[in-house]
């Protein structure tokens, strides 16, 4: 009977969802909408209860199984009898099956769900969750905005909006971690490699896609906001390492979580990286360098090289002043200079050498070059040194970050 209500025990069922069977079973039919009660499941499968008051008033509880729009398992039936086996092994009688696809966390106790039920299945499906008003601002990419800090307002991540809060529509409370582990990086300042613009909330209709964890990790698709900034791919821990994929700007960044260790490669082809606790390179083979341009080393502690085996060393210029094939000159102004052969030899040739002779003190040496972009290292041989941010000499910067009441910067 469509449109009537059944009593049964305990509660009243829709008369579209009462379905009969010769066992004289109750079975709901349909879509519904739902509270969490309980999101621990001890099969492991992503299971919630929920709770129903969709029925003239009464309740009803039901666990509702998880629904992922991407998932599943090899074959059962070619599994083998060795349960040690991995899955497909060389023969297709052994091994056990495979799992695969997308695994999402439940959602909170208090969330609103849709969830489906149909006559064959005593347990419902739940289809997915209802967002709430002023509940999405940090969904699709832990977004930066207005915030409370004391009674000051400033840029910074943000939580959602407190319940009580009968201010204006677009300032939250401030995440101080969050704002922590940012001037931490130095990119406090930073509109880009700081902080993020993806939001739900940016825009209508949203040009973001993005996965947001409880914790904080996120990993956000952005197609850009109205004015062209903000495209970018960004894979962000809770703690601050990210990675960053940028087409506004042209760059791909990746860094710690306390800026400690950075790597850029800009939009003109440059690769600047940066690190506190020092560089090593380890290989089985060989390991090349070559510039059309110039090398410049300088190391503030000495610079050491040994070989210990091969053909030796070998050094050759093929034009400039300081040679050691054609012409050696070699300068020391406050330290010795010391070449020592050990066991073995040293070759120098060349038209004219001179070892402290009247011509020696004419040796060249490098340019320094000023580093104005640098609050550090404010002078080197190299041409472009970089350093923890923030670094001026980053190619690409934005000057403005957009909020719910506009720019800002």
């Amino acid at each position: 009977m469509a449109g009537t209500s059944i009593k049964t025990a305990g509660y009243e069922v829709a008369g579209r969802g009462k379905q009969e069977s010769k066992y004289n079973i109750n079975n709901l039919n349909g879509m519904f909408i739902g509270e969490v009660i309980k999101n621990s499941d001890s099969l492991f499968t992503g299971r919630i209860t929920v709770r129903i008051s969709d029925f003239n008033g009464n309740v009803s509880e039901r666990i509702c199984l998880l629904c992922t729009p991407f998932g599943g398992h090899s074959a059962i039936v070619p599994s083998g009898q060795d349960e040690k086996q991995f899955g497909e092994q060389q023969s297709s009688n052994n091994g056990s099956p495979k799992s695969f696809g997308m695994w999402q966390q439940p959602p909170e106790i208090g969330t609103n769900v849709v969830v489906m039920f149909t006559p064959s299945m005593e347990q419902g499906v739940w289809l997915g969750s209802l967002i709430s008003k002023d509940r999405n601002h940090m969904m699709g990419g832990n977004a930066s905005s207005q915030s409370y800090k004391n009674e000051e307002v400033i840029l910074s991540p943000a939580s959602e909006k407190n319940p009580y809060d009968q201010n204006d529509q677009d300032t939250r409370p401030a995440d101080l971690d969050g704002l922590a582990t940012l001037t931490e990086q130095g990119t406090a300042d930073d509109y880009v490699r700081g902080h993020s613009m993806s939001s739900a909330r940016r825009e209508t209709p949203t040009h973001v896609f993005g996965l947001t964890t409880k914790g904080g990790h996120v990993l956000t698709l952005d197609d850009g906001d109205k004015e062209g900034t903000s495209k970018n791919i960004r894979i962000r821990t809770k703690s601050g390492a990210q990675i960053i994929l940028d087409d506004t700007h042209g760059f791909i960044n990746i860094m710690n979580q306390k800026g400690s260790a950075w790597v850029e490669i800009d939009e003109e082809g440059r690769i600047d990286f940066f690190s506190e606790a020092g560089v090593s390179v380890g290989t089985n083979g060989d390991y090349n360098v070559h510039a059309k341009g110039s090398i410049n080393m300088q190391a503030d502690q000495g610079v050491n090289i040994k070989t210990t085996g091969g053909e030796g060393m070998k050094l050759q210029s093929s034009a400039g002043s300081i040679d050691i094939h054609s012409a050696i000159a070699i300068r020391s102004e406050t330290s010795q200079y010391e070449i020592n052969a050990a066991s073995g030899y040293i070759k120098a040739t060349g038209g004219r050498i001179d070892l402290n002779g009247p011509t020696a003190s004419n040796a060249q040496q490098p340019t320094i070059q000023a580093q104005t972009v640098n609050s550090s290292v404010t002078s080197s041989i190299g041409s472009r040194v970089p350093e923890h941010q923030p670094w001026l000499g980053n190619s690409s910067v934005q000057e403005s970050f957009e909020t719910g009441k506009g720019n800002t910067g």
